[in-house]
């Protein structure tokens, strides 16, 4: 509730949709015109203290280990990645994506999916 936000006083509050598959099945993005009315909402309590999150977060996924499957699984576990991201994600290992993504959907460790229009990687 906006009262609730305002009064404590927050730093910058986020108005988010999901850009990946979520958890739950049923979970859809409001309209562009729910979006602008809450955002118009909140801006009338907080100011420019309220910014939208609605857009990818961009191809930024880092290897940690230097073992790109491992990696690969770990990320995927708790983010799914756009399958262009992926791709990406696995060339900079100097591996070649759909090897990698084509043994990892045989063994079952990864599915593919479609959410809004765009294919990604969940883990199995």
């Amino acid at each position: 509730n906006i009262d609730f936000i305002s009064s404590i006083d927050v730093d910058k509050a986020y108005i988010s949709i999901p850009i990946r598959p979520p958890a739950e099945k049923w979970v859809l993005p409001s309209t562009k015109d729910k979006i602008v009315e809450a955002h118009e909402i909140y801006r009338e309590k907080l100011g420019d203290r309220v910014e939208l999150l609605i857009k990818p977060e961009g191809e930024k996924f880092l290897s940690s280990t230097g073992e790109i499957v491992e990696d690969f699984l770990a990320t995927i576990s708790v983010h799914p990645m756009r399958e262009d991201y992926a791709y990406k994600f696995i060339e900079k290992s100097g591996e070649i994506p759909s090897k990698i993504l084509k043994k990892l959907l045989e063994e079952k460790k990864i599915s593919r999916i479609k959410y809004r229009g765009k294919y990604f990687y969940i883990k199995s």
